[in-house]
This record gives structure tokens, C-alpha cells and sequence, in this order.
């Protein structure tokens, strides 16, 4: 007989995933039945939030979803905040949560792990949540969870089983459904788009992560039109940012907010033009002529910016047709090439003191990873400046907590990452207090003995909230630290360590711990002179 948790597993490899996230527990050993012989491969955190943040870092790195496997209760509450920030950063994941037995739910009765409505609670960060009643419909629920992973904003999913449903008994195939076609746009809506575009003197493009698989299309319609390309920081490498027209991630800088204002056509794709991805300046830009707003989630399309025109489609596909039906021109590209670097040259100026301190470490990071190498970092202050200074030429290599902004992040997505692209070099980045959060899971990259230089920014304190209270005049409550030696601390998990005295240190460090049998923390102190630019 083969049980439903069994028939999950095998119908989860079937359609590609081959990974699993999760800490086994008592209402998840079914499960496990059968995993062994699976062809599956199965990652142990030491936290469930760190499961989920490992899934998150794979499904950045690789472009597929991995799975988590989490009991009840605790174990898939402790996940939601993780969840959350791949809701946030609309990343697929595929989370199977055991629930107590169908006769306990809802009863109050004092079971363990019982949650008043487990269901409710993850329904609030997942796309769905299924609570799965009967094995006869897996893998209708599962085909559900690959829909929204190949067609629609990808989020994470939940499949919520009762434990004595895991043990009863499944089909015998695990039928794959096949996947649905992405939304193309509507040729109306691409003649009136390439229409707007072609008249326009003065367009610029602003690329969110939506539009992460159109990087040749996105390029190709740039060099079309002359028009420069402004990105999220999620969208960081869709144009490579050593293009002549790329302006990279620079929407809180005023030149960049002045000349979105002044275009008359604004071509958006994939993003949410949300608050977070002005926050370094903490001034939101204006959009003077005609916004195009092309996404794939059209609730999207009626919040923060109205539109003119605003297309529900899938941003590779729309790309191409609007090229498709753009006639062929010849705008000056010297004149383009040349106003964006003058835009370039406007934003030196304008970064913050504090960034002297982090660039030249990000200067390092990029000297060292290759173009296709990813940057794992989250909210520290290195990790601030990261977002708009340090430059990426594929997207997806550098992976921040954008909306959400989670502290603890950076290490478990760092090893998830690292674990979903073995071949490509990943740097985690993280701030003393964020470390912290999740500094168990140095267990786990040991374990898997991933070369992967982890890199702690200590200065003592939660440094961005320190800094603010201090300049708004309030007392310092909470914000400093007493930091352990890290250094000590990583040995003790089975790593390899090194704190560095100078620039040069830091570059040997890195470049020693990306080609290491297993990790390598390098912790800096930020608060040493040769560290402050």
C-alpha cells in the first residue's frame, strides 16, 4: 500500500522538485515513508523559519521551487515569517504542513501542536492554503500549486494535511498535470502600447523582478527606443548594470526622479513601485507623462500608481510583442549612452556618508564573483548601500529581503541558495543583530560543508535603529548588543573562521573560503579605523 505521504513525496518529484526542507517531527514521520527511494534530497535546519528561508534562497538561485516539510503547530508558525518574505518577494515555494487528526480539528480539546485555525493563520502569506481532507484529491491540490508557479505571481503554497490522513492510503500513479500557458498580452493592448512608445521623445523603462526572465527582451527594447532603464532592487541585473543605458537600482536619487518625471511615456514592468525601493532617500518619485504598467497579477495594476495603460500579462511575452510591433528605428545612441551617463555621474554625489564604509567591501564582493555570482545579504548597513551601489549583471544575484525586510535572513537563504546552485559562488552578508537571528543554521552549512564565506558586519548593535534614535534625539533603548566571538562560535559548529585586520585581509579571507571544503565565517568590526571610509 502506498499512504498518502508517500504518494506526496513521489508526485512532488514528478513534477521537478527534488529537494526538501524540514525538521521531521512527530506528526510528519509519514511523511518520510518512502523518501529514501524517492530520488528527493533532504536538507535538515536547525529552525523551521530557516527551512523556509532556505527554500527561498534555492528557488532564487536554481529557478525552480524546493519544498518544506513542517509539523504542526510550531513548526509551520515558526515558518510564517519566512513565508512571508517570499510572499513578499512573490518567490514559489511549496510548504506541506501536517495538522492534527480530522476528529481533532477545530475541538479544542488540548492536543499537541493544536492551533485554533492553523489554516487562517498560513492563509495570510501563502497564495493558498488547501487543508487536503482526502487523499482522493492530491494531486488535483498539488497540479493547483504548479498553476500558480507557471502562471500566475509565484508565491508560496500550502498543502495543510491531517496526520491521519498522511497515513491512509493514496493512489497508486501520481498523475502530472500539464503546466498552464503564461498570460500573453492582448494584441490590442500591444499596438496601443508600441503605439505610445514609438511617438515617444523622452521614454524610460523601470524594471521590477516580475520581469527577472526578460532580460533579452528588456535590453532589446531599451537599444530600440534609446530609452535608459531604471530597476527595482529586485530587478537588479535584468539589464546588466555595465550597459550604456542601465541606470541600475536608483530610483531614490533625485536626477533619476527627475527624469522619470519629465519622460512622457514610463514603461513599467513587474513591480509593485512600492516605498521599499525608495527608502534610501525616503522620497517617492512622480510620474509626469504616460505610465504603461504591465503585470502578471492584475490587482497589482490599481494600487500605488494609476496607470494610462495597464496590461495583465506575462512581461517576457509582452516585451516581445511590443518589439514584434515596433517598426525599426535608429534613436541616437550616443545622445542616450551619453544622458545616462550624466545621470550616473548626478548620483555620485549623492550617497550617504555612511556608504564610504561599506563600499570598498562591496567592491571587494565584486571583484571576486563571477558575473553570475550571488550576494546574499538583508537589513544591515552594508546591506542598505548594497541594494543601489553594488552593481549586478544577471538578475537574481543579489537576493535582499525587499518588501518584508527580515532580519535573519541572510544565512539560511545564503545556504538555500548555495545548495540549489552548487556550481555558482554565493557570498552571504549579514549584520551582527540579523546573524543572530539565525545563527543556528551555521549547523547546517557545515553539515552540507558548503563553501561559503559568510560574512558578519559587527558593530555591536542593531546599527540602523541606533543611528535614528540617536539623530531624532531619542534615548538608545535596546539597540546595543553584547556580541559573542563569533569567531569561536563557528568553530564550535564545525566552520572555518577569520577576522581580518585590513582591506587586503578581507579580500584573502573571501577568496580562501569561496574555494573551502565548508564554511567560513569572516567577522569585521565595523567599528575598527580601517574599516571607516
Amino acid at each position: 500500500m502506498i499512504t498518502c505521504g508517500e504518494n506526496l513525496t513521489r508526485l512532488l518529484k514528478a513534477y521537478g522538485i527534488d529537494t526538501a526542507f524540514g525538521i521531521p517531527g512527530v506528526h510528519t514521520v509519514d511523511l518520510y515513508r518512502g523518501f529514501d527511494t524517492s530520488g528527493m534530497t533532504h536538507i535538515t535546519p536547525r529552525h523551521e523559519q530557516g527551512a523556509a528561508f532556505m527554500a527561498h534562497g534555492y528557488a532564487m538561485a536554481s529557478g525552480k521551487p524546493a519544498a518544506c516539510y513542517l509539523i504542526s503547530g510550531p513548526g509551520i508558525l515558526n515558518a510564517l515569517t519566512a513565508m512571508g518574505q517570499a510572499y513578499s518577494d512573490s518567490i514559489p515555494m511549496l510548504v506541506v504542513a501536517s495538522n492534527n487528526q480530522r476528529a481533532e480539528l477545530g475541538t479544542g480539546g488540548g492536543f499537541l501542536h493544536e492551533t485554533k485555525n492553523q489554516t487562517a493563520a498560513v492563509e495570510q502569506v501563502t497564495a493558498f492554503t488547501h487543508q487536503l481532507l482526502d487523499p482522493v484529491n492530491l494531486d488535483q491540490t498539488v497540479a493547483r500549486c504548479f498553476s500558480v508557479f507557471n502562471a500566475a505571481r509565484p508565491r508560496p503554497v500550502c498543502i495543510e494535511i491531517p496526520r491521519d490522513v498522511l497515513n491512509e492510503p493514496g493512489k497508486s500513479e501520481t498523475p502530472v498535470w500539464p503546466a498552464p500557458s503564461r498570460a500573453a498580452p492582448a494584441q490590442a493592448a500591444v499596438a496601443e502600447a508600441a503605439a505610445r512608445l514609438a511617438k515617444a521623445e523622452n521614454p524610460i523603462i523601470i524594471l521590477g523582478g516580475g520581469a527577472w526572465e526578460a532580460s533579452e527582451e528588456a535590453t532589446a527594447l531599451a537599444e530600440r527606443l534609446g530609452a535608459p532603464v531604471v530597476c527595482t532592487c529586485a530587478g537588479k541585473g535584468i539589464v546588466a548594470e555595465d550597459h550604456p543605458l542601465a541606470l541600475g537600482c536608483a530610483l531614490p536619487f533625485e536626477p533619476v526622479q527627475d527624469r522619470i518625471k519629465s519622460a512622457d511615456v514610463v514603461l513599467t514592468l513587474g513591480s509593485e513601485m512600492s516605498e521599499t525601493d525608495q527608502l534610501y532617500t525616503y522620497t517617492r518619485f512622480e510620474i509626469g507623462g504616460d505610465l504603461i504598467r504591465v503585470d502578471i497579477d492584475p490587482e497589482q495594476l490599481a494600487r500605488s500608481y494609476q496607470p494610462a495603460q495597464a496590461i495583465v500579462a506575462d512581461a517576457k511575452l509582452t516585451l516581445a510583442a511590443i518589439l514584434a510591433e515596433l517598426p525599426e528605428t535608429s534613436p541616437d545612441m550616443g545622445k542616450a549612452h551619453s544622458e545616462a551617463e550624466a545621470l550616473r555621474r548626478l548620483i555620485d554625489p549623492l550617497w550617504q556618508p555612511i556608504a564610504a564604509d561599506h563600499k570598498p567591501l562591496l567592491d571587494i564582493i565584486r571583484d571576486l564573483l563571477p558575473r553570475d555570482g550571488i550576494l546574499v545579504t538583508e537589513s544591515t548597513k552594508p546591506g542598505y548601500t548594497s541594494k543601489h551601489y553594488y552593481p549586478c549583471y544577471e538578475p537574481r544575484t543579489l537576493i535582499y529581503p525587499n518588501g518584508y525586510g527580515t532580519l535573519g535572513a541572510a544565512l539560511p537563504t545564503a545556504i538555500g541558495a548555495k545548495i540549489g546552485a552548487p556550481e555558482r559562488d554565493i557570498i552571504c552578508l549579514a549584520g551582527d543583530g540579523g546573524f543572530l537571528f539565525s545563527i543556528e543554521e551555521l549547523a547546517a552549512a557545515a553539515e552540507q560543508k558548503l563553501p561559503l564565506p559568510i560574512i558578519v558586519w559587527n558593530n555591536q548593535a542593531f546599527g540602523e535603529i541606533r543611528d535614528s534614535m540617536v539623530a531624532w534625539g531619542l534615548p538608545r533603548v535596546g539597540v546595543d548588543l553584547q556580541a559573542p566571538d563569533y569567531c569561536k562560535v563557528a568553530e564550535g559548529f564545525g566552520c572555518y573562521s577569520a577576522r581580518p585586520g585590513s582591506l587586503s585581509e578581507v579580500r584573502i579571507a573571501i577568496s580562501q573560503a569561496l574555494t573551502a571544503d565548508g564554511p567560513t565565517l569572516i567577522e569585521i568590526d565595523a567599528n575598527q579605523d580601517w574599516v571607516r571610509g
